[in-house]
Parts: structure tokens; C-alpha cells; sequence
């Protein structure tokens, strides 16, 4: 959003502060790294160390601030209108923008989801530890 949104006035602060709490890029990056902490804590698992635990969400992250920034800059090149159109008309490097930012958030929203899902079946001790099993979970909560 930083990358679009960077007028220096109150109003695009605003948009800003608005559409940061729509796409809420921070706490889903918390929520996959505390996935990760829970299984090495409280499942006891040695194979997940720091690295482990980060890397989802710089990749999430990251993905999320290269493909807005890859938008914008790409837009920007090619032309010369301001973000905001005349009369205020969002351009299509918004919708481009929305669209993006949507996909993102909602990718990790089910990544967290998946990977809640089946950290509660191992540690509810689940009858199953195939795919089926973690995805009949995923699918059971996600419809609570």
C-alpha cells in the first residue's frame, strides 16, 4: 500500500491508514510465524529453529511488497497520469493495486488457516496424518 498511497497530505494518509487495516499483511506474517514457534514448543519438534520459523512469513511478506512495487513502478514507467485520475476516478493501477493486495492477503490467510488446522489435529492427537485427514480438518474449521 506504502508504494502507491505516498502523497503527502491528510487525506492520503488516511487512505493509507484505511486500506492498511483492510489488508492486514502484519498480523497474518505473526500468525504463520507463531505456527512455527507452537510446533517447536509445544510439539517438541528440533528441526524448527529461527530460520524455520521467519522464513514463511519474509517470503509472504516480501511477495506481498514485490508484487505491489512491481505494480506501481511498472505503471509508473509506462505513464505519466496521477494515481487518482481526474475527479478523483480510481485508475486501473488502483483496481490492479486492490486486486493484488486481495490476493495476497487472502493467500495467507489460507496458508495460516491449512496450517492451523492441521497443527491442531497433531496436537489433538488426529486418527489420521495423511493430506485427507489435514485437509477434512482444514475444511471442518473453516466452515466453523
Amino acid at each position: 500500500q506504502i508504494f502507491i498511497y505516498n502523497r503527502s497530505s491528510l487525506r492520503s494518509e488516511i487512505t493509507t491508514l484505511i486500506v492498511k487495516s483492510l489488508f492486514p499483511v502484519h498480523p497474518i506474517a505473526a500468525a504463520i510465524q507463531s505456527i512455527y514457534v507452537c510446533r517447536r514448543d509445544l510439539e517438541k519438534d528440533p528441526s524448527i529453529g529461527l530460520g524455520r520459523i521467519v522464513l514463511p512469513s519474509v517470503i509472504f511478506h516480501g511477495t506481498y511488497d514485490f508484487v505491489l512495487l512491481l505494480v506501481t513502478s511498472s505503471w509508473q514507467r509506462s505513464n505519466n497520469e496521477a494515481y487518482l485520475g481526474q475527479g478523483n476516478n480510481l485508475t486501473g493501477v488502483a483496481v490492479l493495486s486492490f486486486c493484488a493486495s486481495l490476493f495476497m492477503v487472502l493467500a495467507g490467510g489460507l496458508y495460516y488457516t491449512f496450517s492451523s488446522r492441521a497443527q491442531y489435529a497433531r496436537l489433538r492427537g488426529g486418527s489420521g496424518s495423511g493430506v485427507s485427514s489435514v485437509l477434512s480438518e482444514a475444511s471442518f474449521g473453516f466452515l466453523l
